[in-house]
């Protein structure tokens, strides 16, 4: 069952549920339980947004981040459309003061899970 924990901990709940299936027809019982994700807020970025930002933050550019993660520029556009929403920003000026402002205890810099 190592195929369906891997799944469950990299939120891949479509492929988990497909091996879940696959396992019950065998006989074993496995569940997938999805925790809701905060709408809004720093808890609300996926970690791919927050690698973004994080990135974006420091004076990136879209076409560099995207070279450092190896995704498309068009890839980091979303990413950033998204969490610009998600934070109630709209420009990388916004999101800079955001993430170096006087309160450093709201801002992750990348998550350690």
């Amino acid at each position: 069952m190592p195929a369906f924990d891997t799944y469950m901990g990299h939120e891949a709940l479509g492929d988990a549920r497909r091996v879940g299936r696959k396992l019950r027809r065998l006989g074993v019982q496995r569940r997938v339980v999805s925790h809701q994700r905060v709408k809004t807020g720093w808890d609300s970025l996926t970690d791919s947004e927050l690698k973004v930002v994080s990135l974006v933050a420091q004076g990136a550019t879209n076409r560099s981040v995207a070279q450092r993660l190896h995704v498309t520029s068009h890839t980091v556009k979303a990413h950033l459309h998204t969490a610009f929403a998600k934070l109630g920003i709209n420009s990388r000026a916004e999101l800079s003061k955001l993430m170096h402002g006087a309160d450093q205890t709201t801002a992750p810099t990348e998550r350690t899970e």
